[in-house]
């Protein structure tokens, strides 16, 4: 059975990003298992790891560096190539026209439908963190979604070649997504729900400027340019003096979202 894997590329290919797949679930929902556990229990020792503030940090590093090895190790293994998932030769001079001004456009589209309301500005900056921390945490996501996003393609694009293939890598992550327990107690929460959508809207910008390059490194690029985009002007605008009306409607949406402190992974601990 390994051997019929392993003789052909492609099954190679497809191989490693099921297994990835599978990586990723098992772990996710681990995690989830150990904090629906901790919800379970009332202790003083469950209760004060129950509210530590490190969970999403190491949720957020774990889910990193597995999507970050996993990928290296495929690379360094043969299992997928490099010029699938975007680091082949690339003519920078020729190309930065192409990639410079579509991803300054989709960078203001973004920040327009996910900026348009200030009561919903002010809650999305409070979920995305604040000041260098958020930022960190940010660059953090963006890398964990490129690089399973390269894996995926470098297992599709085989298959389904270089068009089809970049499409089905964006689907093949969002129905991953879809699996995580995390990403779906984020789903029934109004702001959350916002912050998900705009990271997956990410990933077909991402995409598209990946099609139009062939590189990672732009992709990767406009993909992080987006994000500071919205995120910059979520938190410019949210910092405006509101008006009485704005901050009860801050309140209001806030408490609909439930996100305290915007820690994700805190808040999940608390879900019965």
């Amino acid at each position: 059975m390994l051997a019929w894997i392993t003789t052909d590329h492609r099954r190679l290919a497809l191989g490693a990003g099921l297994f990835y797949t599978t990586l990723y679930i098992l772990s996710r929902w681990a995690v989830w298992g150990a904090a629906r556990w901790l919800a379970g229990r009332s202790g003083p020792s469950s209760q004060r790891a129950r509210r530590w503030p490190g969970w999403t940090v190491l949720g957020q590093a774990s889910s990193l560096v597995l999507a970050i090895g996993f990928l290296l190790l495929a690379l360094l293994g043969g299992m997928v190539a490099a010029s699938d998932v975007g680091l082949g030769a690339v003519d920078w001079p020729a190309l930065w026209p192409w990639v410079a001004l579509p991803t300054l456009g989709f960078a203001l589209w973004l920040a327009l439908l996910w900026g348009v309301q200030r009561h919903k500005r002010v809650a999305l900056a409070r979920a995305e963190g604040r000041g260098a921390e958020g930022g960190i945490a940010l660059l953090a996501e963006v890398l964990e979604h490129e690089a399973t996003l390269a894996l995926y393609r470098g297992a599709l694009m085989p298959w389904l070649g270089s068009y089809w293939g970049l499409w089905l890598a964006v689907i093949a992550g969002m129905l991953a997504a879809r699996t995580d327990p995390w990403v779906n107690a984020r789903l029934q929460r109004p702001i959350q729900r916002r912050l998900v959508l705009l990271e997956w809207a990410t990933l077909a910008v991402s995409t598209l400027l990946f099609l139009f390059s062939g590189s990672l490194w732009a992709a990767l690029g406009g993909h992080i340019l987006c994000r500071a985009v919205v995120w910059g002007v979520q938190r410019g605008l949210a910092a405006r003096r509101p008006s009485p009306t704005d901050l009860a409607q801050d309140q209001g949406q806030y408490d609909e979202g439930g996100e305290h402190a915007g820690s994700d992974d805190a808040q999940t601990l608390q879900i019965t």
